[in-house]
Parts: C-alpha cells; structure tokens; sequence
C-alpha cells in the first residue's frame, strides 16, 4: 500500500492476529485487558458496530508497528436508524528497535484519512498524559474530561482514593488478582453473570423501552444499549468478568453491570452500565442496587462515568455517588466528515458510560 525505505504499510489480514498480538506484547507487555488472538478477534472482528480498520508496518517479512481504530456507532442530532459512524483510535504498537521514525503518526494519519475518505463523522480516545500530545500534533483537540463520581464502600477506602483517582483516572492499575483477594471473594463469586442479565425476558423488555426512547435523546452523542451491543460488550469477552444486579419489572425495572478491579491495593467496583426504566420508579430501583454495592460486590469503592441530566447519574447521586471535577479521562476528537450532526469537540453534546468509556 505504502512503501518507505525501510518498511512497507498494509491493511492487517485475519492471518496476521498471532504476529499482532505478539507484537503487542513486545510493544506494551500484558497489561490490564488480555492480549490474545481471541480477545483480539472479538473486539476487532466482532464488534457490532463493523470490522475494525486496521493498519500494519512490515519490515523484512516481519510486523514492526500496528494501528487500529475500532468502529462505534453514536445516536444524537435527531439521527435515526444507523446513527452516527465513528471510530475510536484504540490498539497502537511499534517494536521498541523501531521507535522515533514515525510509525505511529504515519500510521494513525493514514487511517484518519481513509475513515475520513469512507464517510466516518470522527474519530475520538481518551489518551494518557504520554500520547495526549502525539494526537494534538495530528489534529486531535481535547473536549473535556468525563464526569466521574465515585463512592467509597468501606473506610478503609476513603484515605487514599481521591489520590489516586486525581493522578491516574478512573482506570484499574492492574489486574485483578484472586489469589491477593481471598477474604473479598464470596460476595463477588455469588453476583449472577452479565450473560444471565441478558436472557432474563424482563432485562429484554427493559433494553427494547430504552431503545424506543432514544429519540428522547437526540440533543446529545450516546451508545444505544441494543441487545447485540451489551451481549457483545460484556458477556461474550474473553478474559473479563462482568457481573450483573437487577430488580423490579414493567416502570421499576432497573439493573447494573459491573466489573472488579484493583488499584493501590484497593478493590474497586466500576459500575459499567446502570440500565434504568424512564421514570421516577426505574431511578428508584438503580439507586437502589446502587446502595448494595458494599455487601453486595465485597469492594472498597465503586466509581462511575456518567454525564449530567441523565436518569443514572440521578441514580448514582441518590445512593451516595460523589462527583471528581478533575479525575475523568480527557476526550480527544477531530472530526473527519465536513459537517457532523453535533459538535463532536463539546463534552455537553455527550452521554457517556462507563461502558463506553473503559480501555479495553
């Protein structure tokens, strides 16, 4: 496709996943999500939302940089039925004897250009301090943090989690380890799986209401919470465990998904999705499960993306959820289409997720 003098850029084949993930591994070591060729063919060929794009630098038969941007459909500005194409730049490597000769920006622009080229909205992350810059020199600007709330679940929580949520975000420092973990299992182990959630007859009904009354939500950018997305998304991932709570049925209908995870040396409870039925009685019933994260979870403390005015952060406040202004994520964009159906660059345009916001 491309040729430099040292290396040769291609589209990724299905048999290059073994020499990808190798090449991660080099690149990054093993980091908090797994790196295998079966968590990378579920994201990146799985996904509901289409096939990844992916590119790869070749030298000398052999795989030295990878860039992928995974496909996300986002509903806002009155859009109906596919919504919004965008994609999000995820999966980045160059082998360490190949750094500083301009893999990543040749790559990462490369592909911009023919999301941009294919009729993609935008492109969009959430960077770490190292690559914020990188991505600015490449047309990215920061929209904003996400808003996060947390809460703490037991005291012994309280004195070193503001810290550590201030200086590295609402992300796990490793991952969780059972065998550190022993007294806190019981209470976990006994939560029902993400899978179960989703074969309940009520949680369809419920997924199918929210879908209905996506249009009243057109003003902002948002993740429509179909059955395909969340079954995708947390229980068919290999190596991650999501685990669910629920209660209520028809207008008091609400569940959780969670997932575990441990940061200086606490065991946090990231409440991924709080699924809610319109209304003051399904607000009700998320604030409830809410409040049985300690007993019910056995964490130190929980924490939660969710952007105001919505019915989960209604939620997550009334069963003690605290705001941190300066601990979300940054959310980098550039646009890629000439006109998009909301400013993609202004956070108030926007309803996160924790979901839709994790690294993974």
């Amino acid at each position: 496709m491309t040729t430099a003098a040292e290396w040769r850029v291609r589209d990724a084949r299905d048999d290059d996943t073994g020499a990808v993930v190798n090449l991660l591994r080099t690149a990054l070591g093993e980091g908090s999500v797994p790196r295998s060729e079966a968590f990378w063919h579920w994201k990146h060929r799985l996904n509901p939302f289409g096939a990844s794009p992916v590119l790869v630098a070749e030298a000398d038969g052999r795989l030295v940089a990878v860039r992928a941007f995974l496909r996300w459909t986002w509903h806002g500005g009155e859009t109906v039925g596919d919504g919004v194409p965008a994609v999000r730049a995820v999966d980045t490597a160059t082998h360490p004897d190949w750094r500083g000769r301009g893999l990543f920006t040749e790559l990462t622009r490369h592909l911009a250009e023919r999301e941009a080229e294919r009729g993609t909205a935008f492109v969009f992350n959430t960077p770490n301090r190292k690559s914020g810059p990188g991505y600015r020199k490449l047309g990215w600007r920061p929209a904003g943090r996400l808003p996060v709330l947390v809460r703490p679940l037991r005291l012994r929580a309280i004195s070193n989690l503001v810290p550590g949520l201030l200086r590295e975000g609402p992300k796990g420092d490793a991952p969780l380890s059972t065998d550190d973990l022993t007294d806190d299992l019981a209470p976990w182990a006994g939560l029902a799986g993400a899978g179960e959630l989703l074969d309940r007859p009520a949680t369809q009904e419920l997924v199918a209401h929210l879908a209905a009354e996506d249009g009243g939500e057109a003003a902002r950018y948002h993740t429509l919470p179909s059955l395909d997305y969340l079954r995708w998304r947390y229980a068919d991932v290999p190596g991650l465990d999501y685990r669910a709570l629920w209660a209520g049925e028809g207008e008091a209908a609400a569940a959780l998904v969670l997932r575990r995870r441990r940061r200086r040396g606490l065991v946090e409870i990231s409440v991924s999705e709080v699924l809610a039925a319109p209304g003051a009685a399904g607000t009700r019933s998320a604030a409830g499960l809410l409040r049985q994260l300690g007993s019910r979870t056995g964490g130190d403390h929980a924490v939660a993306i969710a952007s105001p005015r919505t019915p989960e952060r209604s939620a997550l406040r009334r069963a003690g959820f605290l705001p941190l202004p300066a601990a979300g994520p940054r959310l980098f964009v550039r646009p890629l289409a000439a006109t998009t159906p909301l400013p993609p660059g202004q956070l108030s345009n926007w309803r996160w997720s924790t979901g839709a916001a994790e690294l993974f």
